[in-house]
């Protein structure tokens, strides 16, 4: 039979469509949200890995047969868009991300008790606490401006910790070179997975299938349009000797 791969959750993509809007994110993301008691992120568990989810609940790595239909399965949930960003960017960081507006925090913590997320709803409660006073006179003093550019730059540079954070845990969520070829060499499937800056120079990729992959600065060998299958993969930046997309 074929062999399963471990894959790190972290690695693995989960397509949402949440009331029309599409997301990728992490099965570790997901599974976050299931363990911190969501109902909507443990019915996506169940969608996603079905009623064995709980054996993965403490972040192990996932089976490769158990993830083959991932990448094409869009999981909707009858939810409002700006609410699971804030949701996801939450379940991503720990931390309670900016929302422009009151009535946005409102839906996301209502949503967050509707469904669970005692956590995130605990979160808005200290945080309004501790806003109370300096809210009520921030209106009507002169310096607001000032007060918002320094909480805009102090947003921006937290941003950009986030996403140096985010890159230095993507340097170990990536595939090695060794984990692709032994893809190729057992079921071909290399669907969602994260090959980005591989150098894959001497590998022929004819009859893999690649859904949703990121390709991104890769370097690449063979790859035969009419069978390697490339539908949604992320490719910018990668190139490769001979590409063949005649049928």
């Amino acid at each position: 039979g074929r062999m399963a791969i471990p894959l790190l959750q972290s690695s693995l993509v989960v397509r949402l469509d949440v009331g029309g809007t599409p997301f990728h994110t992490s099965l570790a993301t997901v599974m976050e949200g299931a363990r911190q008691g969501s109902d909507v992120f443990k019915s996506l568990c169940t969608k996603v890995l079905g009623n064995v989810w709980e054996r993965f609940k403490d972040g192990s790595a996932v089976p490769s047969d158990l993830v083959v239909q991932m990448h094409e399965c869009v999981h909707f949930v009858d939810g409002d868009g700006q609410v699971y960003s804030a949701i996801i960017n939450y379940l991503r960081h720990g931390k309670l991300p900016t929302m422009e507006t009151a009535s946005l925090r409102d839906n996301v913590r209502r949503e967050a008790g509707r469904t669970g997320l005692a956590a995130l709803e605990g979160m808005f409660s200290e945080q309004s606490g501790a806003n109370h006073g300096a809210n009520d006179s921030m209106h009507d003093s002169a310096n607001n401006g000032v007060k918002d550019g320094a909480k805009e730059e102090r947003g921006k540079s937290m941003a950009r910790e986030q996403e140096k954070g985010r890159e230095e845990r993507g340097k170990e969520e990536k595939l090695t070179k060794l984990q692709v070829m032994t893809f190729l060499n057992a079921n071909r499937n290399l669907s969602s997975m994260d090959l980005s800056g591989l150098d894959l120079r001497d590998m022929d990729f004819r009859g893999a299938s690649l859904h949703g992959a990121r390709l991104s600065k890769i370097e690449g060998s063979r790859f035969s349009g009419s069978d390697t299958s490339l539908r949604g993969a992320y490719l910018r930046g990668a190139s490769a000797a001979e590409v063949d997309f005649s049928e």
